[in-house]
Formats: structure tokens, C-alpha cells, sequence
């Protein structure tokens, strides 16, 4: 007798994904009101990078922040964050355009949580 496979619950579906003018494609794993950051707000980013897929081996982890528009981060990482709430957990395949890996032919997987940033104290 052959494999019977049961139902996928409606909860386990995959989400749904939305676009950028850019050809980014991404979900919001964990979804806050959206907002706009301007040229020039401040961001902290949490990020994960994957080569092949989300289900693959990591192959960069990290943190920092950043001025958004300032060019210090990539296109992409920049585009993204500009509709980031605090708290938003992003998931993002990216383009080969952005050149976001060392490998031009491939996309790169890449999940990035975004907050303010933590004011520093004065002394």
C-alpha cells in the first residue's frame, strides 16, 4: 500500500511573501504595525545568513547598527529595514544583484530583526 500523507493544517501553511520594487522577497516571522524609517534614523540589526536556503547551514552571524541611508549597510539590509517596526523579525531572499555574498549566481537568505537603538549613557 502506498504512503498516505495527512492534511497540512492551516496553521503550518507558508506565509505569505511580499515583494520590493527591487525583487527582494520576505515575510515578517514576527509581524509589528509598520513604520518608516527615514534617511538618517538611527537602527540596530540582529542577522542571520544563509547559503541555499533557510533550512541550510548559517554561514554568518551578527549585529550592529546603522544611520539608514548612510551607505554603510547593503542596499538590501537598508531597503528592508526602512519598513521595520521594533521588534519586526524579517525573514528575505536577496537578490544575486545586491551583491550580498561572495557567490554572484546565487540568491542569499537572510533574517534580520530590527529595534532602536539603545541611547548611551553620559557620564
Amino acid at each position: 500500500a502506498g504512503l498516505a500523507l495527512a492534511p497540512v493544517p492551516a496553521s503550518a501553511a507558508a506565509p505569505a511573501l511580499a515583494g520590493t520594487r527591487s525583487g527582494i522577497l520576505y515575510f515578517d516571522k514576527v509581524a509589528r504595525p509598520p513604520t518608516v524609517r527615514a534617511d538618517g534614523d538611527r537602527v540596530s540589526i540582529e542577522w542571520t545568513v544563509w547559503r541555499g536556503g533557510f533550512d541550510k547551514d548559517v554561514i554568518e552571524k551578527g549585529s550592529g547598527s546603522f544611520a539608514v541611508g548612510d551607505n554603510s549597510a547593503n542596499d538590501a539590509v537598508d531597503e528592508l529595514v526602512r519598513t521595520m517596526a521594533d521588534g519586526t523579525v524579517r525573514r528575505a531572499t536577496i537578490p544575486a544583484s545586491f551583491n550580498f555574498d561572495a557567490d554572484p549566481a546565487r540568491p542569499t537568505y537572510l533574517e534580520l530583526r530590527a529595534e532602536a537603538p539603545t541611547p548611551t549613557r553620559k557620564r
